[in-house]
C-alpha cells in the first residue's frame, strides 16, 4: 500500500467553547509517516467568538480555512466541504466531537489489515451534556454489517437512523461526491452513509474512539443553546439566514442515483416505495416502513438468511 492521503472535513458554526478542545486533538493527532494530512475547516458565519480562534489555527500538515461571507445554514456547509475534497479518503468531524489521538494509527492499521480499503470509525462513544451542566458518557453498539453490499444496502435502509456513521472514514468516489455536493435533502447525512458504504464495509477500532457530543434539548425542533447564549433550532441550523426549506422528498432517488448499486427495475421499484416510506412524515407510511423494518430485522436476526429483494 502506497501513501494514505486523508481529508478532514469540519463545519463550523457557533462552536466558540469547543475549538479549544478541538485545536488540541487535531495538534496531537499522532499522524502515521505513510500518511498525507489534510485538514479543511469552513465557518459558516459565526457570531460568537468562532472566527476570531480560527484564525490562531496553525498545523503542520495542509491547511485550509474558509469563511462564509454570510450563514447559508449546515446543509449549504456541508456541501461546500465536500466540494473540497482532494484526498483518497475524507471525514467529516462535527467541531463539538472529539477522536482519541491514536486514531489515524488505528485507521492505518486497519487499511494494512485488508485486502480491500474499508470505512472505518472508531469506537463510538456518546457525551450526553446534562441541563446542570454535567455531563455523561457511554457507548453505542457497533451494528454488523453484511459483506454483500446489496444486503448491506437493506440493513441501512431499515436500521440507519439518527446517524453517527456518517463521520466515518470513508474513500472517495469522484462520481458519488458529485451527487452529494448536489443534494437538496435534509437528511444529508443518510445520502453521505449509504454511498461510503455502497461498495465498503464498515471496519469499528477496538483501541480508538469517536466521541459525538449530544447537547441540551430544549424544544420540539432540536433546539439548543449556542456558545453565544442564544437558541438555535434544528430547522434554523440547517437552513440559515435564508431559511431555506429542506425535505426528503427526492432523497429517495438521490440514494437510488448512487452509482454502482446495480438494482434491476423491481429491486429499484422496491426500494423507492420503502425509502419512500422511510422518509415520509404520514402516518400510514410511517406504520407501513415499521411493519417491514420489524419484519426484516425479525428474518435477518432469527432465521439468519438474506431477504432476496434483488
Amino acid at each position: 500500500m502506497g501513501l494514505l492521503s486523508l481529508d478532514i472535513l469540519i463545519p463550523i458554526y457557533n462552536e466558540d467553547e469547543y475549538l479549544d478542545e478541538l485545536f488540541y486533538v487535531l495538534t496531537n493527532l499522532v499522524v502515521p509517516k505513510t500518511m498525507k494530512l489534510r485538514i479543511v475547516i469552513s465557518d459558516n458565519c459565526s457570531t460568537d467568538r468562532s472566527i476570531e480562534k480560527l484564525k490562531t489555527f496553525k498545523f503542520s500538515c495542509d491547511f485550509e480555512l474558509y469563511f462564509q461571507t454570510q450563514n447559508t445554514g449546515g446543509h449549504q456547509n456541508w456541501t461546500f466541504l465536500l466540494s473540497k475534497i482532494e484526498s483518497e479518503y475524507f471525514m467529516i468531524m462535527d467541531a463539538h466531537d472529539s477522536i482519541s489521538l491514536n486514531y489515524l494509527q488505528e485507521f492505518e492499521k486497519s487499511q494494512l489489515s485488508c485486502e480491500a480499503s474499508k470505512a472505518f470509525i472508531g469506537k463510538i462513544l456518546r457525551k450526553n451534556n446534562l441541563s446542570n451542566g454535567n455531563f455523561i458518557i457511554h457507548s453505542d453498539p457497533n451494528l454488523t454489517y453484511s459483506e454483500n453490499h446489496k444486503f448491506r444496502f437493506w440493513q441501512l435502509v431499515f436500521n440507519l437512523g439518527h446517524n453517527t456513521l456518517v463521520h466515518s472514514i470513508f474513500k472517495n468516489s469522484p462520481r458519488r461526491v458529485e451527487i452529494l455536493k448536489k443534494s437538496k435533502s435534509l437528511t444529508l447525512d443518510h445520502l453521505i452513509t449509504h454511498s461510503g458504504l455502497l461498495d465498503s464495509n464498515i471496519l469499528f477500532g477496538k483501541d480508538s474512539t469517536y466521541t459525538r457530543l449530544y447537547r441540551v434539548i430544549l424544544g420540539t425542533d432540536f433546539e439548543h443553546m449556542s456558545s453565544n447564549g442564544l437558541t438555535e433550532t434544528r430547522t434554523q441550523r440547517v437552513s440559515g439566514i435564508n431559511n431555506k426549506v429542506y425535505d426528503n422528498v427526492n432523497l429517495p432517488n438521490e440514494i437510488l442515483s448512487l452509482p454502482d448499486l446495480n438494482f434491476n427495475k423491481i429491486g429499484k421499484f422496491c426500494a423507492y416505495i420503502i425509502l419512500k416510506s422511510k422518509y415520509s412524515q404520514q402516518l400510514f407510511h410511517i406504520f407501513f416502513f415499521k411493519l417491514l423494518r420489524f419484519i426484516f430485522n425479525s428474518v435477518s436476526s432469527i432465521a439468519k438468511i438474506r431477504l432476496k429483494f434483488y
